[in-house]
């Protein structure tokens, strides 16, 4: 995921990683969890 944010400097970039993980969740059955650690002062809505 880290490689595709690299590569694709998306401006959104919590978008682009929960599509990222939809897209790849869905191919790869193995992957029990994610986690993704973000600063406390950064808002993020839950929809």
């Amino acid at each position: 995921m880290v490689q595709d944010l690299v590569v694709n400097l998306p401006r959104d970039h919590l978008k682009h990683m929960k599509v990222f993980l939809n897209r790849h969740l869905h191919c790869s059955k193995d992957v029990d969890r994610v986690i993704l650690l973000v600063s406390p002062a950064l808002n993020i809505g839950k929809m």
